[in-house]
Formats: structure tokens, sequence, C-alpha cells
């Protein structure tokens, strides 16, 4: 009976270690995710502000051009 207890707590042990050696697994899998997400966020953001960087300077292009042609129209032929 003593070495039937002895084994069933060493089989307790090996379970509990190797829950916790998942359990690391798993969570340090999760953080990996959090920080992937985070950096792909945060390069989202980023091409957000480069698309709004290019469309303010289309407007001003347009403008620039719109400029162009009437002062190309006012000078003398």
């Amino acid at each position: 009976m003593d070495r039937l207890e002895g084994r069933m707590e060493a089989l307790e042990h090996k379970l509990d270690h190797g829950l916790d050696s998942r359990g690391r697994r798993i969570v340090e899998s999760e953080v990996r995710t959090v920080m992937a997400i985070t950096a792909l966020s945060a390069q989202v953001g980023d091409l957000v502000q480069m698309l709004n960087d290019d469309r303010n300077l289309r407007q001003r292009v347009e403008r620039c051009k719109t400029d162009i042609a009437v002062t190309k129209a006012k000078l003398p032929k």
C-alpha cells in the first residue's frame, strides 16, 4: 500500500509539473501573440497616418495645378 501511495504521489507530481510546463508555454505563446498584435496595431496607425498625409498632399498638389492654370491663363499670349 505504501508503494502504491508513493507511486500515486510521484504520478501526481509529474502531472502537476507537466501542467505547469504547459501553462507556462501557453502564457508565453499568449504574450508573443499580444506583442505581435501590438506591433501590428502600431504599423496600422503608421499606415493610416501616411494615407492621411498623402491625401492632404494630393489636395495641395491639385490646388497648385489649379493656381498654375489660372496664372497661365492670365499671361499675355
